[in-house]
């Protein structure tokens, strides 16, 4: 009894093939009221999608890492809820179920845009039904994610089994007092990367092959972010105690977090900040003597926040807001601000300057944003087009 209370016995036994002949018949009965669809991202990822289309109501499925749309753990749950009128769709994360020769980019935890957008087009596709998400281990973590997202707000309920809150403690837990899960793991994406290193014929990949834990795996990944050129900021991250839905310590710990990665990475921090000027400042000035590439996003703060800000040699973010008739105070900042630490945004689609304030905000309205803030300072909006062009591709490119 004593065993079968076991965290890591119960890991194990729900992927052994002991199961296999138990679940053979159920998993072939799912896949064959299944259809495939290939979903393509706004940023060309493609991943696979799985669904039986009978019922009103339906569960997405997310598998743990590495897992797929039949595995062990994942089928029993689906079969169940099949049999009682639920459609079952289950999505294969990038590199999941075998699927390494869809895109070049490796599998991030950290990077779920693309899942966000697959999570969404199934919401629109059912707009008429009830929609549950569940998620097991490093899938639980991205579920609670997808969920919390601005974008999706038509979830029934988000249920998560065996959640990894921490995914780093997570891999040094397995690294150093879990041994045979370390090697379940390390085999398993070892075999992943060689397809991975196959199909896109990536030779600098080759070298993580040689590393004996996880935490080294991990970290050649991350040594290498610098190589790949998609990858040029971190966030938006940052504070935001306005609505005080979330725990501040963690929303601290999560920012520092996020600061000490683009370090590493040495690529800029894109930051949100509301209501939180005087632990926004306090935090940031523990890395002061890091050289930390700062972007302050969609910037509403005050003055004396963005003069504080300069000391850490900031840009600032000018957004629609700044065209409001009521933002007086943003905008005498923004004419005290230097030009050389300036930029524009849509922050789309929310905030849309006027004339269209309280439509949904597309890239195209980013020039009344660009005209009142060439007014603001006093300079023709084409000087500040090439003004703020040039901002961005030294904070980023240089």
């Amino acid at each position: 009894m004593n065993l079968l209370k076991n965290g890591l016995f119960n890991t194990l036994l729900a992927s052994s093939p002991l199961r296999e002949k138990q679940q053979k018949t159920i998993r072939k009965e799912l896949n064959i009221k299944s259809s495939k669809k290939i979903f393509t991202s706004s940023n060309s990822q493609s991943i696979e999608i799985f669904e039986t289309d009978l019922y009103k109501k339906k569960v997405i499925f997310f598998p743990g890492w590495l897992g797929h749309k039949d595995s062990k753990y994942l089928i029993p749950l689906a079969h169940l809820l099949h049999t009682n009128n639920f459609d079952i769709i289950r999505i294969h994360p990038v590199d999941h179920g075998n699927t390494e020769h869809l895109n070049k980019d490796f599998f991030r935890a950290t990077d779920i845009q693309t899942l966000i957008e697959a999570v969404k087009f199934i919401g629109n596709k059912y707009q008429d039904s009830e929609i549950h998400l569940i998620g097991f281990s490093l899938g639980g973590n991205i579920s609670l994610r997808i969920s919390a997202s601005d974008s999706i707000d038509f979830l029934k309920s988000t249920i998560v089994l065996s959640p990894v809150i921490d995914p780093e403690i997570s891999m040094l837990t397995m690294d150093n007092t879990a041994w045979i899960l370390k090697k379940y793991f390390i085999d398993k994406w070892r075999r992943t990367l060689i397809r991975k290193i196959r199909f896109h014929n990536i030779a600098n990949a080759e070298e993580a092959l040689k590393y004996k834990s996880l935490e080294e795996m991990t970290e050649f990944f991350t040594k290498n972010l610098d190589e790949n050129k998609k990858i040029i900021g971190v966030g938006e991250t940052g504070l935001d105690f306005y609505y005080d839905n979330s725990d501040r310590d963690k929303q601290i710990e999560s920012f520092k977090i996020h600061i000490k990665a683009a370090l590493k990475a040495n690529i800029p921090l894109i930051i949100h900040s509301r209501n939180a000027e005087e632990k926004t400042y306090e935090v940031l000035n523990e890395y002061k003597d890091e050289k930390l590439k700062i972007l302050m996003h969609c910037f509403t703060g005050s003055q004396k926040f963005a003069e504080k800000l300069l000391k850490f040699n900031s840009y600032f973010s000018a957004s629609g807001i700044i065209t409001f008739k009521n933002s007086v105070d943003l905008q005498n900042t923004f004419k005290s601000l230097p030009l050389d630490r300036i930029l524009i945004e849509t922050d789309s689609p929310f905030l849309a300057p006027v004339p269209n304030r309280g439509k949904k905000n597309e890239p195209s309205f980013i020039d009344f944003t660009a005209a009142k803030l060439a007014e603001i300072k006093g300079i023709e909006k084409s000087e500040l087009i090439k003004i703020t062009t040039n901002n961005f591709n030294n904070l980023f490119f240089n």
